[in-house]
């Protein structure tokens, strides 16, 4: 049987419909086994940066990807509960497994006092947390909730979090004030929603008439069963035949798809609103995990990714828009700028001397070509002079002095 003709599995299908409604996002099925031997070879580049006035080092992510580990890591080093030293420039991924599983020890030492019933749920919660630690590596499962900033499916891995005293946090919330889409949405996770989406798309195309005419997403029916969420026509016992099913059906899938960035205008303002001023957590968006801190009422995203490794000031990323510009910000949370080298020393009779000395030793087509450079310097000296802005009004050279330069660099 060929590719084309092979009936797509329900998890595919599922996938398939998560990407159609709202980009991608971890639901369902078990996280990826990760061989020992594997975790050993993999190593992470790490970065000094300043943050409220002491060096620390943060680990870099060479691919784009979910990998909570970092994030978890990031906070605990911003924190200042673990340590790398400032001297390496790389750390492997069973380090830093073995960091958070002696802080996840250390944090939770402290039981004098308890009743032994907590005391061995405790213990068992830290040996499992512990035991999953390796998936942290390659991602984990979340269902989001879209109440507030916290609401995600409780799972193992997401205890981990609370063990290490860490915020998981999203911003996909429904605005209350859409009162529509708040009740077609209510208390239910991302997994329900697009459970609903599918059993809807079992219809009967005689009900389509009941849809509005720009709907055009095709929902694969064979889903259904293996999100194992009850139908709308059973949760709601109505048809569905029933057209207020379809328009519910057709809320919740526009509010999928207009927030596809997986972060809300009123999600956003929630998530100001709620984190504590400097409080260091862990940002859920887009399948992706970040370090996110609140500073002077403002909301700052680590910046890891390794392509910065050079930028030295670059730490934060802004987090103030839905679908905005990215700023950049520096460690002490002022707009990075980069760098631009200016060259401020020329020695004029030295350079007259070289230009004379070149301009003789010329051949016939001296003009065309000295013409031709001339035009090039002048081209130099408007992108000198752009460079000004970021360098103070220091003063640049001007187009003669640049062919002169231009000149002398041709000839040696």
């Amino acid at each position: 049987m060929s590719e084309a003709e092979r009936k797509a599995t329900p998890e595919e299908d599922e996938r398939q419909i998560g990407k159609d409604v709202g980009g991608d996002v971890s639901v369902g099925g078990e996280a990826e086994t990760v061989d020992d031997e594997e975790v050993t070879a993999i190593f992470y580049k790490t970065k000094v940066v300043e943050f409220l006035g002491r060096s620390s080092q943060i680990i870099l992510q060479n691919d784009n990807g979910p990998c909570p580990l970092l994030a978890i890591c990031n906070v605990l080093l911003l924190r200042n509960v673990i340590d790398l030293s400032l001297d390496i420039s790389e750390v492997s991924q069973q380090k830093l497994l073995s960091l958070v599983a002696e802080r996840l020890l250390d944090s939770n030492s402290n039981l004098e006092g308890k009743d032994e019933d907590y005391v061995s749920n405790q213990q068992r919660n830290i040996s499992d947390a512990i035991d999953l630690l390796p998936c942290l590596a390659r991602g984990i499962d979340v269902n989001v909730l879209f109440r507030k900033i916290d609401d995600f499916e409780f799972t193992p891995e997401c205890a981990i979090f609370d063990l290490l005293d860490i915020g998981l946090y999203h911003g996909w919330i429904v605005d209350p004030q859409d009162m529509e889409t708040a009740n077609a949405i209510g208390s239910k996770s991302y997994n329900a929603l697009v459970g609903e989406l599918v059993a809807l798309d079992t219809r009967s195309p005689k009900e389509d008439k009941y849809l509005p005419e720009d709907d055009s997403v095709d929902f694969a029916a064979a889903a259904t069963a293996a999100l194992g969420v009850p139908s709308p026509c059973l949760s709601r016992s109505l048809s569905c035949n029933d057209p207020q099913i379809l328009v519910l059906g057709h809320l919740i899938r526009n509010f999928l798809k207009d927030n596809a960035s997986q972060l809300t205008v009123y999600g956003l303002f929630c998530l100001q609103e709620g984190l504590k001023e400097r409080e260091l957590c862990v940002f859920f968006r887009n399948n992706h995990f970040s370090t996110m801190f609140k500073y002077n009422e403002e909301l700052y995203l680590l910046a890891t990714d390794q392509g910065y490794i050079s930028q030295q000031n670059l730490v934060w990323e802004k987090l103030n828009e839905v679908n905005g510009d990215t700023m950049f910000m520096r460690s002490d949370f002022k707009q990075f700028m980069p760098e631009v080298q200016v060259n401020h020393s020329w020695d004029e009779q030295n350079g007259m001397n070289e230009f004379l000395a070149v301009e003789g030793s010329t051949s016939g087509n001296s003009t065309f070509k000295i013409f031709e450079v001339m035009i090039m310097a002048i081209c130099l000296n408007n992108l000198r002079i752009s460079a000004v802005a970021l360098d103070g009004g220091t003063r640049v050279s001007s187009p003669l002095e640049l062919l002169i330069d231009y000149l002398v660099l041709i000839t040696n």
